[in-house]
């Protein structure tokens, strides 16, 4: 599959296989008597993808737009049709003026994506019209697709409320496409004429039905994916650190968060140096997930759900990260965010609660990247520079708007040179006053 336009290359495949077939059997039927047959095929994959796109769609967001989805197949269909249908009538016109009759009595129904059924009230034969047929002829498929992606869409969301497990929905499948082949052998008379079974939806919603049922049988279990949150040290949580550390097992929901503690890293004879580069030395804090840059391959990738850690966070924080992540899947459904919008729902998260962000896992990446060594407790977001010191103050240049009241952190990055006994402390202070971005604010510190 293309993971950026979503086509998958073994079907492009069987459509290339299909369309030689048909395109062969009209040219000389003889060599290839079964070459129509490459229109079952086309059948068979409109059902298919249909059922995976409607599938999807539920899964992703729990609700399915119909009005959108149909409004989607009319401006793919509807434009190529008409634009075929004009440019037919004028070629008809220039070059066999004979057949402009058929294709006059063709070009309505075609437009509305009926043309099937007025084959079949016309008894025009799909077969015995091989010697000069409408040059409009093969919209039918066109017709019977639409007449599919308009009934078909509601057959599935009725399926989702009614067949509460996807083994009675593919059962059900199987039963349609049965019934299907059924009427299609009780209309069939192969002495007369064959227009109904050939041209009808229902006869031909046998093949459709198999291609819904492959959809449904891939589908499998619905995936879910973590995007957000604290990110644990161990691998689908299997965690038995807080158990041996401190008798509380993770796999419970009873984590101590050992993780989170302090550690020093020693070789055997002294201190690892290294352990000197980690100012906290909290050597196994890991930084929380941040997947908002890789939504749109999650959701490329069939992901069903997003798993967002909740584990002790107070309401405000699950009503503002649930409402950041859904406004951005109903982003990415009209079009995508921006990078301006991006970075403001990034902003929004962070204010909840973050050890700092990451998503070295989603990039296959690990190490410092990953870890937050510096404190295991919410680290805020930046709001502003501070550009000028003295004795019991700052001023601070606003990046973004604060409010009186508001706790701000003063961070100092001590020089190479500072002495051991040189407070790295960062003190916390109340905001004086409100302040808007762009402003500076003096803030004491003492």
């Amino acid at each position: 599959m293309d993971g950026t336009q979503g086509r998958i290359g073994a079907i492009d495949g069987l459509r290339a296989v299909a369309i030689a077939g048909v395109v062969l059997y009209h040219l000389r039927p003889s060599p290839l008597p079964g070459g129509f047959l490459g229109v079952t095929v086309f059948l068979v994959i409109t059902g298919y993808l249909a059922t995976r796109s409607v599938e999807r769609r539920i899964a992703r967001g729990g609700a399915f737009c119909y009005g959108r989805y149909l409004a989607g197949r009319l401006a793919r269909l509807l434009p190529p049709v008409l634009a075929a249908i004009a440019l037919t009538a004028l070629g008809t016109y220039l070059s066999s003026p004979g057949l402009l009759p058929k294709v006059q009595a063709d070009a309505l129904p075609s437009a509305l994506f009926l043309v099937n059924w007025s084959y079949i009230f016309r008894q025009v034969s799909y077969f015995a019209a091989a010697g000069l047929p409408s040059p409009l002829t093969h919209l039918w498929y066109l017709a019977v697709a639409m007449q599919f992606y308009l009934v078909w869409p509601a057959v599935v969301m009725a399926a989702h409320r009614v067949l509460r497990t996807r083994g009675a929905a593919i059962a059900a499948c199987a039963v349609l496409a049965a019934l299907s082949t059924a009427l299609m052998a009780l209309l069939l008379d192969p002495a007369g004429d064959t227009a109904r079974v050939y041209y009808g939806t229902d006869t031909r919603l046998a093949e459709l039905s198999v291609g819904a049922l492959e959809a449904l049988c891939a589908s499998g279990v619905p995936v879910e994916a973590f995007c957000h949150g604290a990110i644990c040290v161990s691998y689908s949580g299997a965690c038995a650190f807080s158990a041996l550390r401190r008798g509380r097992s993770a796999n419970r929901g009873a984590c101590t968060q050992p993780c989170r503690l302090p550690y020093r890293l020693e070789r055997e004879g002294g201190p690892a140096s290294e352990a000197g580069a980690l100012p906290s030395g909290r050597l196994l804090c890991p930084r929380d997930l941040l997947s908002l840059r890789h939504l749109p391959a999650l959701v490329r990738a069939g992901v069903a759900a997003l798993k967002i850690e909740g584990r002790m966070k107070n309401p405000d924080y699950v009503w503002n990260v649930v409402g950041c992540y859904r406004a951005a899947l109903d982003a990415l459904a009209e079009g995508g965010l921006d990078e301006e919008a991006e970075e403001e729902v990034a902003f929004r998260l962070g204010m909840s609660f973050n050890r700092g962000f990451t998503d070295a896992y989603l990039r296959g990446g690990s190490g410092p990247e990953l870890m937050s060594p510096e404190r295991a407790i919410n680290q805020g977001v930046r709001v502003g520079e501070v550009v000028a010191r003295a004795r019991h103050e700052v001023t601070v240049a606003l990046e973004r708007p604060v409010g009186e009241g508001d706790t701000l952190e003063i961070r100092t990055v001590l020089p190479a040179d500072a002495g051991a006994d040189v407070p790295a402390r960062w003190p916390l202070v109340p905001c004086p006053a409100d302040g808007a971005a762009g402003e500076r604010l003096r803030v004491r510190c003492k």
